[in-house]
């Protein structure tokens, strides 16, 4: 047990750094060109939008296919035949969403506004910003090639490089040569190719290529597409849902919604290392799956859990400690006292249900090759169950707090049908089989 902590906290720590920083780069872009007017402003917050939820499509399927890559391990043709028809369906993909957002890209503006200076400046951005998507379906797939093998501090150095070029970039271009959203746009760009060639040259050097099209056949490229859009599928699906939720509380008052907008980057920043920890995880599962050793499979779960959840209960107390500070620092919004506990009480508790879960869906039971129940799942608790509570309490005049609840309630019932599932191991299927 002791050695599955070691690997799994020397392979969470890295990706949740890289985790918080990539995180941290909309808002900071946000922050760069808040000088320069409303419009840019509302321009990158609708391209930001745009750029997320394809994000999560790409990663998720590069996600998808790493469970089964990751059970290939233990036979190297069988790794570099999973992995390069993974890479190759990721492209595919990437391709038509890029066509997509050349040709189409006005109508998703639509959705946000209909002033033409905000769509004029969104267009420009997503122009140039759209070759950065096939960079990113690149770097995903190599990446977590590279995490199997055991370069988790290249991949997350290389990331973190990525980042802070993008930061700094981004900085001259709009502060010292007022090129605005476009200077922002081409600091993305910039950073992504550079990620990818660090990436590419760091194949080529330790002659860790993988691309291997013998042997390919349909049965495999039907697996590693359902395991793709399974996966993305349910993350996409989730985001939708939990935007939905948010808007939803925060559309019962002012109050709401500003304690939302403090909470969100609250959660985000505490949940970043049981996402990285939900990886690692991921990895070692799949490989202990595809060696057929039970035994490692089950002490790498376990040993998940128990990091997952001493981690978040110290964040947790941090935060509760801290409660006092936190309130006085949005003060002058004169929030009530009672109102402010209330609220913060209840978001800081879910994240201890919402890390467990993200470990114990995406780092166990998706690894595992049951991604179909995971989706199943989510639909079930978030679709039918806290959208329609949130939506009913919101028009009932309950206040922000009862919605909040929801989600708590949401996460506590997701909890017990995934630990189920986990406990009737059918869940665990080796993929690797079929390669």
């Amino acid at each position: 047990m002791n050695t599955q902590f070691k690997i799994l906290l020397a392979a969470s720590i890295p990706i949740a750094i890289q985790t918080l920083l990539f995180s941290s780069k909309s808002i900071i872009d946000v922050f760069l060109l808040s000088d320069l007017g409303a419009d840019n402003v509302s321009a990158i917050g609708i391209a930001n939008r745009i750029c997320t939820m394809i994000c999560i499509f790409l990663v998720g399927v590069s996600t998808g296919g790493h469970y089964v890559t990751s059970q290939c391990t233990h036979e190297k043709n069988k790794l570099h035949s999973s992995t390069t028809l993974l890479l190759i369906v990721s492209l595919v993909f990437c391709l038509l969403i890029c066509a997509g957002i050349y040709y189409a890209n006005a109508y998703l503006i639509y959705l946000s506004t209909t002033k033409h200076e905000i769509i004029e400046l969104t267009q420009s951005y997503l122009l140039v910003v759209n070759y950065m998507f096939l960079c990113l379906a690149i770097c995903s797939v190599i990446s977590g090639y590279l995490r199997i093998l055991g370069h988790v501090k290249f991949v997350s150095s290389a990331s973190v490089l990525g980042v802070l070029t993008n930061l700094i970039i981004s900085y001259y271009l709009i502060t010292d040569y007022d090129l605005g959203i476009m200077g922002a746009a081409y600091g993305t760009l910039f950073s992504a190719i550079l990620e990818t060639l660090l990436i590419a040259l760091f194949l080529v050097y330790r002659k860790t290529a993988f691309f291997r099209l013998q042997g390919i056949n349909i049965k495999q490229i039907r697996i590693i597409l359902y395991q793709s859009l399974t996966s993305s599928a349910g993350s996409m699906l989730w985001a939708v849902g939990a935007f939905i939720l948010h808007s939803l509380i925060s559309s019962t008052s002012e109050n709401s919604m500003y304690m939302m907008a403090i909470i969100s980057p609250i959660e985000s920043i505490a949940l970043c290392f049981c996402l990285g920890l939900s990886i690692a995880t991921s990895i070692e599962i799949g490989k202990s799956i595809g060696a057929n050793d039970r035994r490692s499979t089950y002490e790498i779960a376990k040993a998940s859990f128990f990091l997952s959840t001493l981690v978040t209960v110290s964040i947790v107390s941090a935060l509760l400690i801290f409660e006092n500070s936190v309130f006085e620092l949005f003060s002058e919004q004169n929030l009530s006292r009672k109102f402010f506990h209330d609220f913060y009480l209840i978001a800081i508790f879910s994240i201890i249900l919402k890390s467990f879960n993200i470990v114990l869906i995406s780092g166990v039971i998706r690894s595992g090759g049951d991604a179909n129940y995971c989706l199943k799942l989510d639909f079930l608790t978030q679709w039918l169950i806290a959208i329609p509570a949130a939506y009913l309490l919101g028009k009932m005049g309950y206040p922000g707090t009862s919605l909040l609840l929801v989600i708590l309630v949401e996460e506590v019932i997701k909890s017990l049908f995934a630990y189920y599932r986990f406990l009737s191991d059918r869940w665990r299927t080796n993929l690797s089989h079929m390669f």
